[in-house]
């Protein structure tokens, strides 16, 4: 095993590219496409918010050698999911943090450092670093997943970074926050309601995608729903 330099692209996260057309239906036969503000907001004055999120980091770059001509890349890589709860203040809830050594080609191997720093091994099919970062990217999705289905046991209210594509498919009371939108997900005629919300607003509820089969491991899906909440485009 051998180590090269840290790659300081690799801790980026990459914006997708692609440009393939999003199927959209908007759902707001009841009531006219425009801005919706909060309905009770004293109901949720006192009640307990959990925001999670995560954060990934490549620690080193590797080379395994199994004794083949062509060494197999790796990565050694750390991931932090946690949770704030806001109720009144704000206050750390959990944290758990977890350490990967990932393998291409589908490689089992770990990683000890000293009793308090272990790799534990992740295997990944992916053969460039690209891949590997997606592996632990993935993970990290993952691991914010488990978090916040944990937390909404207890809570009435989670708020997680990201798409809940890693979510189990029954009800449960958390929220996907998607601060970056790299598409436009609505026609020309619906999104021009975007800069006319007002703090605290969002757009109707729309779907997008197709439904998804159940495959092995995961559940089958219904079309994504979503809004568009009220964003400050102010300068800072």
């Amino acid at each position: 095993m051998a180590t090269s330099a840290w790659i300081r692209s690799a801790n980026r996260c990459r914006s997708p590219t692609s440009s393939q057309k999003i199927r959209t239906v908007c759902h707001h036969r009841t009531r006219p496409w425009g801005p919706i503000g909060p309905v009770d907001p004293a109901r949720w004055a006192h009640q307990p918010v959990v925001f999670v999120d995560g954060t990934r980091r490549i620690d080193a770059r590797l080379y395994i050698s199994n004794g083949e001509p062509q060494a197999i890349p790796g990565l050694a890589a750390s991931i932090g999911v946690g949770a704030v709860v806001c109720d009144g203040r704000a206050r750390i809830a959990e944290t758990r943090i977890d350490r990967f050594l990932t393998v291409g080609s589908g490689t089992r191997a770990g990683l000890a450092v000293d009793p308090s720093l272990n790799y534990k091994s992740l295997p990944s099919p992916a053969k460039n670093l690209d891949g590997l970062v997606d592996e632990v990217h993935n993970r990290m999705r993952t691991g914010e997943a488990a978090l916040a289905q944990d937390l909404a046991k207890s809570h009435p209210l989670v708020f997680l970074d990201g798409p809940l594509a890693v979510m189990r498919a029954d009800p449960q009371p958390i929220v996907g926050f998607i601060k970056s939108h790299h598409r436009h997900y609505l026609e020309p005629e619906e999104e021009e309601i975007l800069p006319r919300l007002g703090c605290g607003q969002r757009t109707p509820l729309f779907a997008f995608g197709e439904p998804r089969p159940a495959t092995p491991g995961t559940c089958a899906l219904p079309p994504a729903y979503r809004w568009l909440p009220f964003q400050n485009h102010s300068s800072a």
